[in-house]
């Protein structure tokens, strides 16, 4: 008996032909291909032919108006709306992960119980273990995904992913730059000598941007006559409605410092000069390590805008600070403000204080 060399489930023999094996439920199943079937490109359609007739087989239900989990993902990354293009491209890497062995399975045989495996897997795979909010995260991608199923193409009578619940993520109290260390972290960041940190911290400090919005603002966001910023494309960010940003004094100056630069980009305000292309969003976590460092704390560019929060709540109230902040959710923002005991004290003093 031959003994193949098997990669994804295909081999090639002496001659030529090709050899298949994969698992279903436990259950092997081998064979050969066509004889016309040469190529290997050839050999991974032809598989793919043969895993979803044995799928099908093994869930129960007809090849007739099939839709498995690979055509589903493929439907929700084409049609979702709500979301943006950059979250339907990550979520659809997710759950090609997630559902590597049982892309071929007809969603309406999936089960609860195999979802809570397949996020189990997912949770214990690789060193250490994923954290909480990572597997919470893929947990909502996969309640999306089962979501649009059963109320947009309507191929399922329920979800089996509705009564995931997800994991206690333990809250920690994370470091943010406090006001008084404004000058001194800036100071910091400056000592790199190089603009785009520069112009990158500041927008996290003085407009509470996100990493991605920071290295890819562009000029058409920035309005000079009312001095206010709009990130997002079109008035879009994270798939909803924009608000615009007042811009404050010290920001100002380094958009007419990023407009007087030979360097300067037509589209986007800051550009690599040796690709001529917009900076990698990762350069606000490198500049934000080297600070860190010197700083003595751990900071990630996130914290920049948990900063910019925590520094308009000591003055505003929850309604605007929610506008500034653009957080749809009241309990996501009470996240980032972090709150001392001695500004409790204060409060209460100045609230309650003779006359």
């Amino acid at each position: 008996m031959t003994n193949f060399s098997y990669k994804d489930g295909l081999a090639q023999d002496q001659d030529g032909y090709w050899h298949y094996r994969f698992k279903v439920n436990g259950k092997p199943f081998k064979g050969e291909l066509p004889c016309d079937v040469r190529r290997k490109f050839e050999a991974i359609k032809e598989l793919d032919k043969i895993k979803v007739a044995v799928r099908q087989d093994a869930s129960g239900h007809g090849t007739k108006n099939v839709v498995t989990i690979a055509k589903a993902i493929v439907l929700w990354h084409e049609k979702k709306k709500d979301v943006t293009q950059s979250y339907k491209d990550y979520s659809k890497k997710v759950m090609l992960r997630l559902f590597k062995d049982i892309l071929y399975f007809d969603v309406r045989a999936v089960t609860r119980a195999d979802l809570e495996t397949i996020l189990d897997h997912f949770c214990k795979a690789g060193k250490p273990n994923k954290k909480p909010s990572t597997v919470n995260n893929a947990m909502l991608i996969v309640k999306s995904l089962f979501t649009y199923l059963l109320d947009v193409e309507e191929v399922i009578e329920r979800s089996p992913a509705a009564k995931l619940k997800l994991l206690d993520v333990p809250k920690t109290k994370r470091p943010i730059i406090e006001p008084d260390e404004y000058e001194l972290f800036l100071n910091e960041v400056d000592q790199l000598g190089e603009f785009h940190y520069s112009f990158v911290a500041r927008m996290g400090i003085y407009l509470g941007l996100r990493s991605s919005e920071m290295v890819k603002a562009k000029w058409e966001y920035l309005n000079w006559k009312t001095n206010e910023y709009t990130p997002g494309a079109h008035g879009l960010t994270k798939g909803k409605e924009a608000n615009s940003l007042p811009i404050p004094e010290p920001m100002l100056v380094w958009f007419r410092r990023a407009l007087a630069r030979e360097e300067r980009g037509l589209v986007f305000i800051l550009i690599n000069p040796q690709t001529r292309k917009p900076y990698d969003s990762r350069i606000a976590r490198w500049m934000m390590a080297k600070v860190s460092k010197k700083m003595g704390k751990h900071l990630t560019p996130h914290r920049l805008r948990a900063s910019y929060i925590t520094k308009l709540s000591q003055t505003l109230d929850l309604p605007t600070l929610q506008e500034l902040s653009r957080h749809s959710d009241i309990e996501t923002l009470m996240g980032y403000i972090n709150v001392h005991q001695g500004r409790k004290k204060q409060a209460v003093e100045e609230a309650f204080k003779l006359a």
